[in-house]
């Protein structure tokens, strides 16, 4: 009756998006350890985890570059 969005909608109703790729990794360490890992993205999600590294390493050369002119 109260229902939420998320319990009225599975996810297998949705539809995934078109430009959506998936990676499946596992890890096996002997018998006892094992480790499976999935990851979705878009390139969309690709090009801003690019950009927004871009802008640490250029913020971090600036902290950098300042603190040697400061010690200089």
């Amino acid at each position: 009756m109260n229902k939420t969005l998320s319990e009225e909608i599975s996810r297998s109703e949705l539809a995934p998006h078109p430009e959506e790729m998936k990676s499946t990794v596992e890890l096996r360490i002997g018998r006892v350890f094992s480790l499976q890992a999935t990851a979705r993205t878009t390139p969309a999600g690709i090009v801003s985890v690019g950009i927004a590294l871009s802008l640490a390493v250029l913020a971090f050369s600036a902290l950098a570059r300042a603190r040697r002119m400061r010690n200089a």
